[in-house]
């Protein structure tokens, strides 16, 4: 992290991908693994945006936290959890308005529709999906026009999930 934060500074770098210790695929013991991943993330979480404004680039930094799938919202026979279709994210920093939790699933971790404004559930809403994520980090950081962005376009709606 106090790598990147250098290269950011720099300008030898733009992005970069760091993972946990340990990752949070706790099939048994869930409730102490997942307490331990937690804790040792938002310590780097923490580290990591320390360097960023260390090297004077934290105005400048966004900071994406995510997994490729969630954890079921039931125990296993080994007192784990499994992997699930619905997951969590957190977004933080540059271009991102804070203080906003979107609530897209029941109380059995199952998604459910929001309403594109409130972000409040919605039958009639619109489904928050991973197109529908990308779509608006690309509307956020100001690329969906770019040719990248044209070559691998993204299908469905656009709300914008962290402008506010």
């Amino acid at each position: 992290m106090s790598i990147a934060a250098g290269a950011f500074s720099k300008g030898l770098a733009a992005s970069c991908h760091i993972s946990s210790r340990g990752g949070f695929d706790t099939h048994g013991n869930s409730d102490n693994g997942q307490s331990t991943a937690l804790r040792g993330t938002l310590s780097d979480l923490h580290h990591l945006w320390e360097q960023l404004e260390l090297q004077g680039v934290a105005e400048r930094t966004t900071v994406i936290v995510g997994s490729d799938f969630g954890r079921t919202p039931w125990y296993n026979s080994n007192n784990g959890k499994d992997h699930w279709n619905v997951s969590s994210m957190m977004v933080m920093g540059n271009g991102v308005v804070g203080n906003t939790v979107i609530q897209a699933s029941d109380r059995l971790a199952n998604a459910i529709k929001v309403n594109p404004v409130t972000f409040l559930p919605d039958d009639n809403g619109v489904m928050i999906t991973p197109a529908l994520v990308h779509q608006s980090l690309r509307n956020t950081f100001n690329i969906s026009n770019s040719p990248f962005s044209k070559e691998y376009a993204l299908a469905g709606d656009f709300i914008p999930l962290f402008t506010g």
